[in-house]
């Protein structure tokens, strides 16, 4: 009778321990190398990330492939997404559930464990909230007091700075732990007026409007205004429109009316200069036409050009005969000539 002994029962798995010596032993967990985790199967659950592997083997990845869904996802067609809603939905429906519990295919215990359950999110739900609430109730105090203790601190720099100035004493910084303020580089003077808009008011005024690009920083920039007139007529030095330059006046924005053009001007000259304090930019000037043309100022259009020449043709480009130019006849087109008809050969 054979002896069993060393060898396990037909019931029981075989115990890898006691497998022959000659057998080959998979490494262990921590001496396996990378390819042996890349040569594993893929999760099909996940197949385009090349770190997640099936560790179940190709039948189960198959398997799972084909499995049809499960109750949780079937169920998610039909229960809400936010927590609120679902704990909602699952009260609104618990007591009908309890009521038919029979009817609808559901035990008693059930219904009793899914309506603990729900109690059980409602009170954490309402505990987050409250947290929720006190979280935001704390962020608020934080950023008013935040906010205080700024306005505090700026103000007592404020009053640091203005006693190391006013002291001269450049070891109040050291003491306040401040640094000191860096020394201001000069402002460039304003910019130069640049494309102008013109419109004529129903009033007869004339509104001027242009562009400025003055340095960052640099506030309380004005605009001085002077207008040179040009008449319609020739003037002498002694009439009323002579023409001169004339003041009229300084705005702080990119805009000024004129009110003050007299009739019979033809042309308005307007210098716009940038001034701020004691420095100024580049005047601009800006010509503005009234629609008025005058004759001194346009020169008389230029004469007519002689009429066109034809030069004589030489003498031996002459006929003989005639003395006339030589002319290429036209040629004949190949269609208008008559075609001679084939000649016929005896037979």
């Amino acid at each position: 009778m054979p002896s069993n002994a060393g060898q396990d029962p037909p019931d029981q798995a075989p115990d890898p321990s006691r497998a022959a010596p000659d057998a080959p032993q998979p490494p262990p967990a921590a001496s396996r190398s990378p390819a042996d985790a890349t040569n594993r199967p893929r999760d099909p659950r996940n197949p385009h990330n090349p770190h997640s592997r099936n560790p179940r083997g190709p039948r189960t990845a198959v398997a799972l492939r084909h499995a049809p869904p499960s109750a949780d996802r079937r169920g998610m067609a039909t229960v809400p997404e936010t927590t609120r809603a679902r704990i909602e939905f699952y009260e609104a429906r618990l007591e009908a559930w309890a009521e038919h519990a029979d009817a609808i295919g559901l035990s008693e215990g059930q219904v009793a464990a899914l309506a603990d359950l729900t109690v059980a999110a409602r009170e954490r739900w309402l505990r987050a909230d409250e947290s929720r609430n006190a979280a935001r109730a704390a962020t608020l105090d934080l950023h008013e007091s935040a906010d205080a203790m700024r306005r505090a601190g700026a103000a007592m720099i404020a009053a640091v700075r203005a006693h190391a100035e006013t002291t001269g004493d450049a070891s109040v910084y050291a003491l306040a732990m401040i640094p000191p303020p860096a020394a201001r580089s000069p402002v460039p003077p304003p910019g130069r007026p640049y494309r102008p808009r013109t419109a004529l008011l129903a009033t007869g005024e004339v509104e001027l409007s242009w562009k400025c690009d003055n340095p960052r920083g640099a506030g309380g920039t004005v605009y001085e205004v002077r207008r040179t007139l040009i008449p319609a007529t020739p003037t002498t030095p002694t009439s009323a429109h002579a023409i001169t330059e004339a003041f009229l006046g300084v705005t702080g924005v990119r805009r000024f009316v004129d009110a003050t053009i007299p009739a019979g001007s033809a042309t308005a000259l307007y210098r716009v200069t940038a001034v701020r304090s004691t420095a100024r930019g580049e005047p601009a000037l800006f010509v503005v036409n009234l629609g008025v043309t005058r004759p001194d100022l346009h020169a008389p259009p230029p004469p007519p050009p002689p009429p066109r020449s034809t030069p004589p043709a030489p003498a031996s480009a002459r006929s003989p005969r005639t003395g006339a130019p030589w002319r290429c006849p036209r040629r004949r087109s190949r269609r208008s000539v008559p075609r001679s008809p084939s000649p016929s050969w005896p037979a």
